[in-house]
């Protein structure tokens, strides 16, 4: 059965404002909300996503909680914590062979005590789409999908909304599964609602509406970089020269690419004169641990 845990529904994260000579230029006022804050070892959007699934499941008194993902996904690694403090079995369904080395994301997940599952990417993919065959090897689990995103996981973004207050003529955030942006474009109705691509997905548009109930958004998706984990020298320079700056580690896979939009955009004028920018740090960071792992010629200067 789950324990207890504390759900801090609408605590205001801090705000940091980003000062740029061009942003100056332009007129504009780009801010940083730093949700990845909001929980010491879920964080950001996951928490976000998580709170109410979590409350769900206890309610029903599941006995433990399954979920999907890649051998570097933030979701897993968000899950296993969520697990190992709520004294739940977390099991994870891994796409890929198992590696020789599991590196960081799935060490962690694995001292958390989640019990990972290998599978192939075509049985992955069949998983992915019929749950059932999941939970058909694990008798009263409670499911939560690849990302996270569902229904439940949308009511975590009114409690982020709600936690701001003060309105913003852009609130931007990166865009991998598309809840996040769902979920703020759902609850936010004053300003534009910005969504940064850091994936290849033509469907994703055509989802955040589904999930948002057709609320407006706009997607940005010319600064994926390639597409899911994709970067270069350009980004990794610009993720360690911002931490410098402002202090504040940024992700190569979401907030770095959503960051760098931000810059380039103003630079084009996307932004009118006069206009303010709200960016939410979804956090994400240990995905540094394992971009260091793999690029550890051209490494990210901050380690979480």
């Amino acid at each position: 059965m789950l324990n207890s845990i504390d759900f801090p529904l609408a605590e205001k994260m801090p705000i940091h404002q980003i000062l740029s000579p061009i942003f100056n230029e332009k007129g504009i006022a780009v801010s940083m909300y730093l949700d990845y804050l909001n929980h010491p070892r879920i964080s950001g959007n996951k928490w976000r996503k998580m709170m109410y699934n979590l409350k769900f499941a206890m309610d029903n008194q599941y006995k433990s909680i399954a979920t999907m993902g890649g051998a570097y996904s933030n979701h897993i690694y968000a899950v296993a914590n969520a697990g190992a403090e709520l004294g739940v079995q977390t099991i994870g369904i891994i796409r890929g062979e198992e590696p020789k080395d599991y590196g960081y994301t799935l060490s962690h997940a694995s001292e958390m005590n989640m019990k990972l599952y290998f599978v192939s990417r075509e049985k992955y993919r069949v998983f992915r789409e019929h749950p059932n065959k999941i939970l058909k090897k694990f008798p009263n689990t409670y499911f939560l999908p690849e990302g996270g995103t569902n229904d439940l996981a949308l009511l975590g973004f009114k409690s982020l909304v709600d936690s701001i207050g003060e309105s913003y003529d852009y609130l931007s955030v990166p865009v991998g599964t598309g809840g996040t942006l769902a979920g703020v474009s759902k609850f936010n109705r004053q300003g534009i609602n910005l969504g940064f691509l850091s994936v290849k997905d033509a469907s994703l548009e055509s989802k955040v509406a589904a999930f948002s109930d057709n609320a407006p958004f706009e997607l940005i998706s010319a600064f994926d970089f390639g597409g899911y984990a994709k970067t270069n020298q350009i980004l990794i320079d610009f993720i360690n020269d911002f931490y410098a700056l402002y202090r504040i580690p940024l992700d190569p896979i979401y907030t770095g690419k959503m960051m760098y939009g931000i810059f380039e955009l103003a630079k084009s004028d996307y932004f009118k004169k006069g206009s303010s920018i709200l960016a939410i740090h979804t956090g994400g960071l240990q995905g540094i641990h394992g971009y260091n792992e793999q690029n550890p010629q051209r490494p990210i200067f901050y380690s979480v």
